[in-house]
């Protein structure tokens, strides 16, 4: 089992992240947690992407992202578990700056 946690601060409210990511959903908890399920391509993934509120206002977007590392995956579990963080750090580094610009251009 293939598993990739990681976070990322982001200066807009909790709520308005949440919105932003809502989006093909199997799990849907209001303003705090979504879970999306991939059954197409090469591996099936499940992430899991939380939104909390920061003690200064600010959201703490965190997700776990998890696929089916067995047969040949297997082998290349490790790579691919540095591979899929890396992706989703990048992927948060976008979020935040899209996010907090915008809120930069509504303010």
């Amino acid at each position: 089992m293939l598993e990739v946690e990681a976070s990322v601060e982001i200066d807009r409210p909790a709520a308005d992240v949440f919105a932003y990511l809502a989006d093909k959903v199997v799990e849907f908890v209001e303003g705090e947690r979504i879970r999306i399920k991939t059954t197409g391509g090469t591996m099936p993934i499940d992430v899991t992407r939380t939104v909390e509120t920061s003690s200064d206002g600010t959201a703490i977007v965190g997700a776990i992202v998890r696929g089916d590392s067995s047969g040949l995956f297997r082998i290349a579990a490790p790579l691919m578990k540095m591979m899929v963080g890396s992706s989703v750090r990048k992927d948060y580094a976008k979020l935040k700056s899209l996010l907090e610009a915008a809120d930069r251009a509504d303010g």
